[in-house]
């Protein structure tokens, strides 16, 4: 018995080392840098001539200055990427390590049914926080291609006005990312559910809902109708993440305060009964407890369990028979509010 349960281990730590493989050893994406300089002096003589080139001066130092911004939002997000990655690496890692440990205070007792028992189960959660890891990644990796896609959009508009035309991109073209455009490609499993140490990224300034790290969220699938500030950031956040998901509900009248106080949403999941969807939800439940205090959330719940904190969750209660009541078919997020929008709120994460 025992040389099978060697085995089985065996093939559980193959299983979690190509697990931790996913995530980069180290590395990653640069930064734009502007290595442009001034624009040469306009000629000595006056003239049309020395007027039009003081103008085209002018609209270069303009576009320069705007285009150094965005490159500067661009490598932040590429820096996010390279750090949540090597953050990930490292939780991966501590998910084998601990599954190793476990399997060698256990091996002894599995010359008995109970101790097999007790291996399978152990391995089986250890593989489980491994998925949960890759899992949650996808949702953050998602929000990273989002905020590149966002500066990518903005660069195509720079230098339109008195230099005719789109502001050269590095690397060539115009309209796009250069080198940067990989990192919006790379798989969503290279990324971690795990923050760098220290706390991360300063808070938002006045005026900003979430954490200033990228470009401004768009509006999702949920109407935004009598929702608070931190319910609509979560809103626009998941939708950014899951594109998938096409239905968010929000206000409604209710028994209970959530809907109708503007602090809750229902992730509307699509074949929710099916292993996608139920996936899926699990995706979603994971990028909420990721962004819990950035959320300001109060509560989730997700397959008949609430989450009260990131850490802790327990049995819902309700009528697992019905689907809606179980929340087996949509993840209910809610938050703690923040008070109502006043109509010029940047929301970003």
């Amino acid at each position: 018995m025992t040389g099978s349960v060697g085995a089985f281990v065996a093939g559980i730590d193959r299983l979690l080392a190509r697990g931790h493989g996913l995530f980069p050893a180290s590395g990653g994406p640069q930064g734009i840098k502007d290595d442009g300089g001034p624009p040469p002096p306009p000629p000595p003589s006056g003239g049309e001539l020395a007027t039009g080139a003081a103008g085209a001066g002018d609209d270069y130092q303009r576009s320069r200055s705007a285009a150094s911004a965005l490159g500067d939002d661009a490598g932040a997000a590429a820096d996010d990427g390279v750090a949540a990655g090597q953050a990930g690496r490292a939780g991966a890692g501590a998910v084998r390590d601990s599954a190793r440990t476990q399997a060698s205070a256990i091996m002894p007792a599995t010359n008995q049914p109970a101790g097999v028992k007790l291996m399978v189960a152990t391995m089986d959660q250890r593989l489980g926080d491994m998925q949960r890891q890759i899992d949650v990644t996808n949702g953050e990796n998602r929000l990273l291609a989002t905020r590149l896609r966002q500066v990518a959009a903005a660069y195509s508009g720079v230098g339109t006005g008195g230099m005719g035309g789109r502001f050269p991109m590095p690397g060539g073209g115009s309209g796009g990312l250069g080198g940067l455009s990989s990192v919006a490609s790379v798989p969503a499993s290279l990324a971690s559910s795990v923050r760098p140490a220290g706390g991360g990224l300063p808070e938002a300034a006045a005026g900003v809902v979430g954490r200033s790290v990228g470009g401004a969220l768009p509006k999702g699938a949920a109407s935004e109708y009598r929702l608070q500030k931190d319910t609509i950031l979560a809103a626009r956040a998941i939708s950014a993440a899951f594109p998938q998901i096409k239905d968010i509900g929000g206000y409604r009248p209710d028994s209970l305060p959530w809907h109708p106080n503007g602090q809750a949403i229902d992730c509307m999941i699509p074949d929710p009964l099916s292993p996608q969807g139920i996936a899926l939800g699990d995706q979603v439940l994971g990028f909420a407890r990721q962004h819990w205090k950035q959320f300001n959330l109060n509560h989730i719940i997700w397959q008949d369990r609430i989450w009260t904190d990131p850490n802790h969750n327990e049995p819902f209660g309700a009528n697992w028979n019905a689907v809606t009541q179980a929340h087996r078919n949509h993840v209910h997020v809610a938050t703690n509010g923040g008070g109502y929008p006043h109509g010029n709120e940047v929301y970003q994460l």
